[in-house]
């Protein structure tokens, strides 16, 4: 198993109008192309306006495949 942590900072203040549209219109592709979501995380305090995506794969290419599927 492969498992790949992706960090996005966002423009201070912009966070939840990301978080929205996200979960709106991105989430779902995601999910149907690149299969197991591990974790989706966000910050609160501490370092602000970062958004964490884990996502698990069989292998490196396994990651490769469904990365390329996505674009």
């Amino acid at each position: 198993m492969f498992v790949e942590q992706r960090t996005y900072t966002l423009v201070p203040g912009s966070q939840a109008e990301w978080l929205d549209n996200y979960e709106q219109y991105g989430l779902e592709v995601q999910k149907s192309i690149l299969g197991n979501l591990v974790g989706y995380f966000y910050t609160d305090f501490s370092e602000l306006n970062q958004v964490v995506h884990m996502w698990a794969y069989q292998s490196v290419e396994d990651r490769a495949v469904r990365r390329k599927k996505l674009f």
